[in-house]
């Protein structure tokens, strides 16, 4: 009995967070590099942080919709929180003061935070459904993917400056190279919504540091995923999964994240789609040209 009680509290959870107010939804929940804090985003546009324990030492409105995913940067470049919306935006936030001030701040007068907004992209034409900061190796920057069927590169123009953002390149997710560029006809080629309807909805960085350039798994409303690769300011999709017969999911890809290498000799991409199932994608070559395992559980 001792022994079956010391196991239930070894799965204890360690820490609880409030639920948000009834008939709204957490739609992301993402730690800090360290494990330390935790951030909520939800339906009622706010933005939640949580410390190890529970106790919350942040909370903000931070978008004019729902709030879809989040992102915290590198420490090696400071405490940043990159957010995505309905709204069509994508805002950068940076912590102002340390967790114990964040909350006192709370506990002694409502409304007010430690997080303040430096940065607003408003590039995208349609709802922004997944941000991701870049592996600290590529420097300060931030992928984002939109319903309009673009995902877009932006980079700080100052590693010690969040307030000024340069987008630095661009591609069509549903094309099949990178020529369909936003505002060189790309855009108007796949009307609102992209391709014949396909748009990206979830996005994740290649974090090896051995890659000599910047590589992007995206997933896609019709089931399949791509992965691009960038060479200076363009981008070219070196392999399609989808395409040709076999899609990789029966319906549209909600998640993917790409795995650390680890010392393994392929890279491993995952995936998971609204079908309710998730594949695991071995790569047998680090540029993507050929796909060595894949595996559903």
């Amino acid at each position: 009995m001792s022994r079956t009680l010391e196991a239930q509290a070894e799965h204890a959870p360690r820490a609880r967070w409030p639920t948000p107010p009834s008939g709204e939804y957490v739609h992301d929940v993402a730690y800090d590099y360290y494990g330390q804090r935790v951030a909520t985003c939800s339906s009622d546009n706010t933005i939640k942080i949580f410390n190890e324990h529970g106790r919350k030492v942040a909370e903000w409105r931070a978008h004019g919709g729902s709030i879809w995913r989040l992102s915290w940067m590198h420490p090696e470049f400071g405490v940043a929180l990159a957010s995505c919306s309905f709204d069509r935006k994508v805002c950068v936030w940076e912590d102002v003061a340390d967790a114990e001030e964040a909350a006192a701040q709370l506990d002694s007068a409502a409304g007010r935070v430690a997080w303040t907004r430096t940065a607003e992209l408003a590039d995208a034409r349609d709802s922004v459904v997944d941000v991701q900061f870049a592996p600290h190796h590529l420097g300060v920057r931030l992928a984002s993917c939109s319903m309009d069927g673009f995902v877009r590169i932006h980079e700080a123009a100052d590693v010690l400056d969040l307030s000024t953002w340069e987008r630095h390149s661009d591609f069509h997710a549903a094309a099949d190279t990178a020529a369909s560029k936003e505002g060189a006809g790309g855009a108007e080629a796949g009307g609102e919504g992209g391709y014949a309807g396909t748009s990206p909805l979830c996005l994740s960085w290649c974090p090896s540091i051995v890659e000599n350039e910047p590589m992007l798994v995206v997933g896609l409303s019709d089931g399949s995923a791509r992965l691009w690769r960038g060479h200076e300011s363009s981008w070219s999709c070196v392999l399609s999964l989808g395409l040709g017969g076999a899609r990789c999911h029966a319906d549209c890809v909600r998640s993917v994240s790409w795995a650390m290498d680890a010392g393994r000799s392929y890279q491993l991409v995952a995936t998971a789609s609204r079908d309710q199932t998730v594949k695991l994608l071995a790569l047998a070559e680090p540029s993507g040209s050929a796909l060595r395992a894949p595996c559903a559980t």
